[in-house]
């Protein structure tokens, strides 16, 4: 009976699918140590510039969508002519060698923006983003407008893109990576000269293993399990020799 149970769990264990885990910590900025205008304060990002942090819907924004993508808390970069900004984040574990990994963020063009940028992406380094010497193509998830910018009428679009890691991969920095932000900064309404600012807002970012990764360590589990299971073995019996002289088992 004690042999028939272990049996059954180790069967049972055997049909879990593994948990995937959002390695980007805080992705939704629901965390965060008190309300404030800084990045900063949703733990544990950090900010190449003066990235803003947002509670609540800001005030004018009379958009259907305004607020967060999923709840309350998102971010905010802003695109100048010599000026941007970065959201950057360690990651909850460096990425495995080979290993192919989704990632994906919610953006929304902000209604006072005058300019639109033509790319943004997402930089995954060892080091971090200092200054773009760190933005090595390979590195880079990135989403290029060729014709225009990024605005879909004001409402939250999608970025995401796989990324097969080197190795120790344990930062994530968001933002655009062009090496001249002036090329890549485009006016809304072409006649408007003066000052340009891009603004977009940031919400739910993710990384995850990806399905096919997930699939493969899962089939691992299950032959770890398997060989648990073989290593199980059938308990000795008590022998006998009847009255013949034949031996056997009970």
């Amino acid at each position: 009976m004690v042999l028939f149970i272990i049996v059954c769990g180790l069967l049972k264990a055997q049909t879990v699918t593994p948990v995937q885990k959002n390695l980007v910590p805080n992705g939704s900025f629901e965390n965060y140590r008190k309300k404030s205008g800084s990045i900063k304060q949703a733990i544990p990002w950090t900010q190449i510039g003066s990235v803003d942090f947002y509670q609540s819907p800001v005030g004018d924004d009379t958009c259907h969508v305004r607020g967060g993508y999923y709840s309350d808390c998102y971010a905010g970069l802003r695109f100048q002519k010599r000026y941007k900004e970065f959201a950057q984040v360690r990651l909850a574990e460096p990425l495995h060698r080979g290993t192919v990994y989704d990632f994906e963020m919610h953006v929304r063009l902000a209604y006072w923006s005058n300019a639109l940028v033509k790319s943004m992406g997402v930089l995954i380094s060892k080091g971090g983003y200092h200054g773009q010497g760190d933005a090595v193509k390979a590195n880079i998830i990135d989403s290029i407008c060729k014709k225009g910018g990024f605005i879909n009428n004001y409402q939250w679009f999608t970025i995401k893109g796989k990324y097969k890691a080197d190795g120790g991969e344990k930062y994530l920095t968001i933002g655009n990576f062009f090496p001249r932000i002036e090329k890549d900064l485009i006016r809304i309404n072409i006649f408007k000269l003066g000052f340009r600012e891009a603004y977009y807002f940031v919400d739910e970012v993710s990384l995850y293993k990806a399905k096919e990764a997930m699939t493969k360590l899962h089939m691992e589990q299950m032959t770890a399990q398997q060989h648990k299971m073989d290593e199980i073995k059938k308990p000795d019996m008590p022998k006998f020799i009847d009255k013949f002289g034949l031996s056997g088992s009970v």
